[in-house]
């Protein structure tokens, strides 16, 4: 997969491990100077992952030649939490790859097949997405399920019977295309289409029955706990099935109780909560009007038309992720240089797992800032955007799974070592990860003066 810029050199400055630190968890704590910084009793540490047995090829040969760890592959037992490595719906594949930081994982399900998840939060979202598919499962094996279908099925078949035929001039009289078409319509008012009373009745039917469906669709969502959006194929032909019926014979059904499987316990309370914010634009609109609510908070933050109309308009972002990433921005008002932020967003992503990680890095902005961090604004060095705290110190913030001490995480640690804050090099330089990382990055980084804090939002991982 490619990796796009930003999470090349300042991710890459941390990319690709797994766990085993030396601090607690639980909140981040504010920033305080070396000086001041409060001793801290070593905390029992979990079991460092060993990478999966590999041939040494490509990357991993040129970590082994230049002293730089080899975590090509890492080994799902001791990256997760043991209540995330199966359950009565999924088992997870013992080999994980690790794509620059991005752990991508396989999981198996007797019932639905194979799955890919790329990276710790998309590992919750699929188990979770496991678990939606068997409580539908319960309601289409019901006899409410299978009448509602039949109702359904005849509401389509009427609204197919008023599509009006459509209306055309003879052939002799209209030319199909080139010149002839073009001044065969001089004088003319163009007959083709529908007969206008039938057409605007077929027209309101269809519309007022998609509109349906689509609102059925959110609401089985909001309902699941799941992203309307989804990557998921199989989840989405579900989804789209059931709320057609739905839709279509006008129909609602009572879900069954979640699983009584501890694992479905476990992924809720690792997942937390959606926004109240993010929750009502993505369950209670659709995608059009999503897009145009976001581009208007984002201008509502100081971030320019042209800028926000690009983010917004960037097929990378589903709406769900770009609303995930907008609320978080929202989060961080009063700070300067969100447009930065918007704008490397924008000219950067590509696929899914870069909207991933910009909107999970915005979202560990927000969770630092409200943890106390004096935010001041966002700049950029070497075309990379980086938080300046009130006090001119610098606070990296970074959504990384796993991070290895590679040739990416030495480049990246160079990069921060040539900031510099209103001509000068910053007292301090704090890079924040969501994930964990392992000893010898930890090692390797503190050992060039930054100060390293991970699992600010670790997930399943250990």
């Amino acid at each position: 997969m490619k990796l796009h810029p930003f999470l090349t050199a300042s991710i890459a400055a941390l990319a690709a491990c797994h766990t085993s630190v030396t601090h607690a968890q639980g909140p981040l704590p504010p920033p305080v100077s070396p000086a001041s910084a409060p001793s801290v009793a070593p905390a029992a540490q979990p079991a460092v992952p060993t990478p999966a047995p590999t041939t040494v090829t490509g990357r991993a040969a040129s970590a082994a030649a230049g002293g730089y760890e080899n975590t090509v592959t890492l080994s799902a037992s001791q990256l997760l939490q043991p209540v995330f490595m199966a359950g009565q719906l999924f088992r997870v594949r013992e080999l994980v790859g690790n794509d620059w930081g991005i752990c991508n994982y396989t999981i198996d399900s007797p019932l639905y097949g194979t799955f890919l998840a790329h990276g710790n939060n998309q590992l919750l979202d699929r188990i979770t997405e496991l678990s939606a598919l068997q409580r539908m499962d319960v309601v289409t094996r019901t006899k409410d399920y299978a009448d509602a279908v039949e109702d359904a099925a005849d509401e389509e078949e009427d609204i197919a019977d008023d599509a009006p035929d459509r209306q055309v001039d003879s052939i002799e009289d209209a030319p199909s295309s080139g010149i002839g078409k073009f001044f065969h319509r001089i004088g003319k008012d163009v007959k083709k289409g529908f007969k206008e009373g039938e057409a605007n009745i077929y027209s309101s039917k269809t519309q007022k029955t998609g509109a349906r469906v689509a609102a059925a669709k959110r609401d089985l969502c909001r309902k699941l706990g799941l992203n309307p959006y989804s990557s998921n194929a199989i989840l989405q032909a579900r989804l789209d099935g059931m709320s057609r019926v739905m839709g279509f014979a006008k129909v609602s059904f009572q879900l069954g109780a979640e699983s009584a499987d501890p694992v479905v316990a476990a992924v809720n309370a690792n997942r937390g909560t959606i926004p109240p914010a993010m929750a009502d634009l993505v369950y209670g609109k659709g995608p059009a009007e999503i897009r145009a609510d976001n581009q208007a908070m984002l201008q509502q933050l100081g971030v320019g038309p042209v800028d926000a109309a690009g983010f917004c308009a960037s097929p990378a972002f589903s709406p769900w992720y770009q609303t995930q990433f907008v609320v978080a921005l929202r989060a961080l008002m009063g700070v300067s240089g969100l447009d930065v932020l918007v704008r490397d967003a924008a000219t950067v992503s590509t696929v899914e797992t870069d909207a991933i990680f910009y909107a999970e890095t915005a979202q560990l902005m927000a969770q630092l800032k409200a943890q106390q961090w004096p935010i001041a604004r966002i700049d950029l060095h070497n075309n990379l955007p980086y938080c300046v705290l009130q006090d001119g110190s610098v606070l990296l913030a970074l959504h990384w799974d796993y991070a290895s001490w590679t040739d990416m995480s030495d480049k990246a640690a160079q990069w921060l070592q040539t900031l510099q804050v209103n001509g000068k090099k910053p007292t301090t330089i704090t890079i924040a990860i969501t994930g964990v990382a392992s000893p010898r990055c930890r090692q390797e980084l503190e050992k060039r003066g930054f100060r390293l804090l991970d699992r600010q939002n670790k997930g399943p991982m250990n």
